[in-house]
């Protein structure tokens, strides 16, 4: 089947479109609002984001924060925990703006001895420190290896 222009489209692709626009337009609105707020009274604001941003329609790099936190959970993505370094200068060459970057880290998947690479990796890669996910889910193992590591 040849197609021709002008073409037309059905109408449920092009109320798809519209929505997603605007749906888009209102999640920034909403995120200004949130960010102007925060500001005014002095607050911090950050958000733990998807390090996959493309795939999810989250473009956090562009974003006015004051600092983020990739969740970057290796093995939600098949990957070993130096996979979580390589994010971190990735990320950091996305920003449109310097500010400080956390290693979102997804406790449950972490032997010790992964959670000091992954945060020696982290401090080495650029990023300003680590976020544990999961937190209570941190048994004595961990801990010790976090503390030998992080002093």
């Amino acid at each position: 089947m040849r197609t021709t222009w002008p073409f037309v489209l059905p109408a449920a692709a092009i109320l798809a479109v519209g929505f997603a626009l605007v749906l888009a337009y209102a999640r920034r609105q909403t995120r200004s609002k949130l960010v102007h707020a925060a500001r005014k009274y002095g607050k911090v604001i950050s958000a733990a984001v998807f390090p996959n941003w493309e795939h999810v329609r989250q473009e956090w790099s562009r974003w006015d924060l004051d600092c983020f936190m990739p969740m970057l959970y290796h093995s939600f993505y098949n990957q070993d925990v130096h996979w979580i370094a390589g994010s971190i200068r990735k990320e950091i060459q996305e920003l449109k703006r310097p500010r400080p970057l956390y290693s979102g880290l997804f406790v449950p998947s972490l032997k010790p001895l992964e959670i000091e690479i992954a945060f020696t990796e982290s401090l080495a890669a650029g990023a300003s420190g680590i976020v544990l996910f999961e937190l209570k889910s941190m048994n004595e193992e961990q801990w010790s290896a976090l503390k030998a590591v992080a002093g």
